[in-house]
C-alpha cells in the first residue's frame, strides 16, 4: 500500500448544512467523527484501521476468555488468523516469535506488549491496555460511543446481552472517569533512525475492562529484514472523556498523556520461517 495524505478536515457547519435539519444525536455523531479525523491527522505515520467480520469478534472474545483463565494475554497469530484464514495463522506460527509481556504505565493505564512475530518481512504484535492497579477508570476504545455497551464491539457486529451497561452508565455507577486509550506503532528503529512503513491495526474491547490491540508493521521500502533483534517504536496515549462526550485534549483542561516507547524484540529464530525480500 502506498502512503496517502489525509484530506483537509471538513467543518462541522459544512456537514450539518449538507444534511439539512437533523436530530441532536446526529450532530453529536458529527462532532465525534471530526474529533477522530483530527486525531488521525496528528499521527506521524499513515495507519489504516483493519475491519473485523462479526464472526471474528466472537472468536477473539472466546480467545480472550481462555487467555484470562490461563493468566496469559491473547496471542497475535490467533488474532490475525481471523483476518487472513487458517493458512495465514499457520504461517505466523512458523515465524520468528518473541513472548514479551513488556509493560509501560502511562497515567492510569498500563500498556503491555504481549508478543511480536516476524514473518515474511512484516512485524505483527499485540498490545493489551488495562487500568492500572487501584485506578478508578473505565477504558473505552476509539471506535466506541459512551452509549455503547461496555466491553462489546457492536460496531463490528457483536451482540451485547440484554441489560449490558454502557460505558457512561458503568462510569457513573463506579464514580469513575472515562479514559480513551490507544497504542499504535509509529514504525521501527534501525541504527537510531525511525522507519515509517505502512501500519495496520485493530482494537477489541473486552468484558474485563481491557482493550486489546493488534498491529502489522510493513517495511519503509520493501520487507523488514530478518534479524535477531528489532526495535519497535510505539506511541501509547490516553485522555479523559467527559460524560457529555468532550475529549479533554486541549487547553488548560487537557488530560492528554502520550509517550514514545521503544520496545526491544528478540525473537526465537525458527527454521524455515517465511521470508521476503528485505529493504
Amino acid at each position: 500500500m502506498s502512503r496517502e495524505h489525509m484530506p483537509d478536515k471538513p467543518t462541522r457547519e459544512t456537514l450539518l448544512r449538507a444534511f439539512g435539519p437533523t436530530p441532536d444525536a446526529f450532530a453529536q455523531r458529527i462532532d465525534d467523527t471530526l474529533r477522530r479525523l483530527t486525531s488521525e491527522k496528528e499521527d506521524r505515520v499513515v495507519k489504516r484501521k483493519l475491519r473485523l467480520a462479526p464472526v471474528l469478534v466472537l472468536v477473539l472474545a472466546l480467545l480472550a476468555g481462555a487467555a484470562v483463565a490461563a493468566a496469559l494475554y491473547p496471542r497475535t497469530a490467533e488474532r490475525f488468523e481471523g483476518f487472513y484464514g487458517e493458512e495465514f495463522g499457520a504461517q505466523l506460527e512458523r515465524g520468528d516469535s518473541a513472548q514479551l509481556n513488556t509493560a509501560l504505565t502511562l497515567g492510569d493505564v498500563v500498556y503491555t506488549v504481549s508478543d511480536v512475530i516476524w514473518s515474511d518481512g512484516v512485524l505483527y504484535g499485540t498490545i493489551v491496555m488495562a487500568p492500572a492497579e487501584g485506578a478508578n477508570i473505565v477504558l473505552i476504545p476509539e471506535d466506541c460511543e459512551l452509549s455503547d455497551p461496555a466491553g462489546y464491539n457492536i460496531h463490528y457486529g457483536e451482540k451485547a446481552p440484554e441489560g449490558a451497561k454502557s460505558y457512561l452508565e458503568l462510569a457513573r455507577e463506579r464514580g469513575a472517569r472515562i479514559v480513551l486509550a490507544k497504542c499504535v506503532p509509529d514504525g521501527y528503529v534501525i541504527d537510531g533512525e525511525l522507519k515509517t512503513g505502512d501500519i495496520g491495526y485493530f482494537d477489541t474491547a473486552m468484558t474485563d475492562g481491557s482493550i486489546v490491540s493488534s498491529f502489522e508493521v510493513y517495511g519503509e521500502s520493501g520487507g523488514i529484514g530478518r534479524a535477531p533483534v528489532y526495535t519497535l517504536r510505539l506511541n501509547p496515549h490516553n485522555w479523559e472523556i467527559t460524560p457529555e462526550g468532550e475529549w479533554l485534549r486541549e487547553g488548560e483542561e487537557s488530560t492528554w498523556l502520550k509517550a514514545d516507547w521503544n520496545v526491544q524484540v528478540e525473537p526465537t529464530m525458527k527454521e524455515n520461517a517465511p521470508e521476503a525480500d528485505a529493504e
